[in-house]
């Protein structure tokens, strides 16, 4: 304490005095330049919004001792710092740019950038979605025709009463106009089967009736 005051004594201060005195050795005022050194290499984070950019740069400004001229070293610093290329050009663009505005721009249109990047993912996620479930036509076509053949040839009792069994037309010898295996009530189902096969563009009438 004695070296503190020198060359006073410290019985010759009062209370208040000494505390300062304490203080000031304890927390030694920052360097001016270096804490406006640290100002500038100030930027905006990869992973930082605009409005947690500028509380950082106004949390560094306040041991810069800028004065009257914060306002503009906090609006200079923040056009400095901007990561996105897009916001800095609206910017430079800006005849009489004060830091308010500055500001408001700034944040506005980042929340505009990430509105439109999540509407562009959205936009391809249905893109891979429908690509996944676009349904194969000529795969279709075959299943359909498969099932209605193993119904057919199953003679399942239960669903016989509804769509009687069916002979494909392809095990038709091509010299036999009417299959003969067929019972005469099957004949309309027979029908009902060459015209879905001739709607999945499967069979031809004209490849099996000559």
């Amino acid at each position: 304490m004695v070296n503190l005051c020198d060359p006073d004594k410290p019985e010759e201060k009062t209370f208040a005095e000494l505390v300062k005195i304490v203080k000031k050795h304890l927390e030694p005022a920052p360097s001016e330049i270096a804490e406006r050194y640290k100002f500038r290499l100030r930027k905006q984070e990869l992973n930082e919004s605009v409005s947690e950019y500028v509380t950082a740069l106004k949390s560094l400004a306040k041991k810069c001792n800028f004065k009257s001229t914060l306002e503009e070293n906090l609006r200079d610093q923040l056009v400095y710092g901007l990561k996105s290329d897009v916001i800095k050009q609206r910017l430079f663009a800006e005849t009489d740019l004060t830091y308010a505005k500055a500001v408001e721009l700034s944040t506005n249109m980042e929340r505009a950038e990430k509105e439109v990047n999540l509407i562009d993912k959205a936009q391809v996620v249905c893109k891979i979605q429908r690509g996944v479930q676009k349904p194969n036509a000529s795969n279709s076509r075959r299943c359909t025709i498969d099932v209605i053949t193993k119904m057919a040839e199953s003679g399942n009792t239960t669903r016989r009463q509804q769509c009687p069994p069916v002979v494909p037309l392809w095990k038709r010898p091509a010299n036999v106009a009417v299959n003969p295996t067929i019972p005469a009530n099957n004949v309309f189902s027979e029908m009902q089967f060459v015209w879905l096969a001739r709607r999945r563009g499967i069979l031809s009438l004209h490849a099996h009736f000559k």
